[in-house]
């Protein structure tokens, strides 16, 4: 955080003793914008825990984090309707940073380990407002948005081998829903030619997700393979708002699980860098 921070500081303090001249495109001009970046977990929630046992007694931490931390691409067109203000859409892909957890035990005979990964992507599509100050190289800007994100994934893994060395490897993958959240942007461009441009900006995202499904594609426990015996309710499940039992009743064996609905943090904070073409003389 601090890194982002100082990068957000130099970010518009070098530049502005730069020499300025005027903009070189109209006021009203068209624009695209391409981008990467990174973004560290915020708004960052318990997803699990670390553990570790030993001949002394046990220890426990909790893991806190957002599966919207990790490497976005993303991709702007916008208008420009004068110097200052204008209005913005695009699409942003994330591929998440794994958040690990670790179960662990070095007791004497006792030995075994596991690690449990999740790991999400998604897509998020964009629009918003655009304030530019400035009429010289170097150009501050602000930027707000909502977005929709579609096309969530998240895999999860779970893996190790017991005391006796078996093994377990467990995934499974939730799909679907669609989340709104906040997108914003506080950065500068500077002019390198005639419309094109070099900007650095940090970005900030608040979503969360709510899978709507999820299935099993390995199920292998302490050595022993039950994917292939595994029934429809057994290795698929749906997430609904609600669920009621009737007294006996039972569920299909062909048909998915239920389970209540729940959501998972999908926001971070990062840097983002790119290009940028305006056109317009």
């Amino acid at each position: 955080m601090k890194n982002i921070i100082l990068a957000g500081v130099i970010l518009f303090s070098l530049p502005a003793s730069a020499q300025r001249k005027s903009h070189s495109t109209s006021d009203q001009h068209l624009y695209f914008n391409l981008s990467a970046g990174y973004g560290l977990p915020a708004c960052s929630e318990v997803l699990n825990e670390n553990a570790n046992y030993d001949s002394n007694g046990s220890h426990f931490d909790v893991k806190r984090s957002s599966l919207g931390a990790g490497v976005t691409g993303t991709f702007f067109c916008g208008y420009m309707f004068n110097q200052n203000f204008g209005v913005e859409c695009g699409i942003s892909y994330l591929q998440g940073t794994p958040v690990v957890a670790t179960t662990n035990s070095t007791i004497p005979g006792g030995e075994y380990n596991y690690k449990e990964e999740y790991t999400a992507t998604t897509l998020r599509g964009l629009a918003g407002l655009r304030m530019t100050f400035g009429d010289g190289n170097f150009r501050p800007y602000m930027r707000m948005a909502m977005l929709s994100a579609f096309g969530t994934q998240m895999k999860y893994s779970y893996s190790g081998v017991d005391t006796q060395d078996l093994p377990s490897d467990v995934k499974e993958e939730y799909k679907g829903g669609i989340s709104l959240g906040f997108a914003g942007g506080l950065g500068a461009t500077y002019e390198l030619s005639n419309g094109l441009s070099l900007f650095s900006e940090i970005a900030l995202v608040y979503h969360n997700w709510a899978p709507a499904k999820s299935e099993y594609t390995k199920a292998i426990d302490k050595g022993s393979d039950y994917f292939s015996t595994m029934t429809v309710s057994e290795s698929h499940t749906v997430y609904v708002n609600s669920i009621s039992y009737s007294p006996n009743s039972v569920h299909p064996s062909n048909e998915p699980g239920e389970e209540l609905k729940y959501t998972l943090p999908m926001s971070s904070i990062g840097l983002n860098i790119g290009i940028q073409y305006a056109f317009g003389e």
